[in-house]
């Protein structure tokens, strides 16, 4: 599971951003706050929490762990 990533952010959308960490990039599902928050070319780290289906493995972000 993976469940905190800390890298460079390197594209944003309206809901979601991508961290480059250890030179995989890694997209993840954030709230507003979060995507508002970051800024391109700057480090972040995100609590993560890893949806897993049956079609598919989602990401989302979180600023604290306790929002998981």
């Amino acid at each position: 599971m993976i469940s905190y990533l800390e890298g460079k952010v390197i594209e944003k959308t309206t809901e979601s951003i991508t961290l480059n960490v250890g030179g995989v990039g890694y997209l993840v599902h954030s709230t507003p706050d979060i995507i508002q928050e970051a800024k391109e070319l700057e480090n972040m780290s995100v609590w993560t929490f890893l949806s897993v289906r049956e079609n598919a493995l989602d990401l989302y972000g979180f600023k604290n762990k306790e929002e998981i």
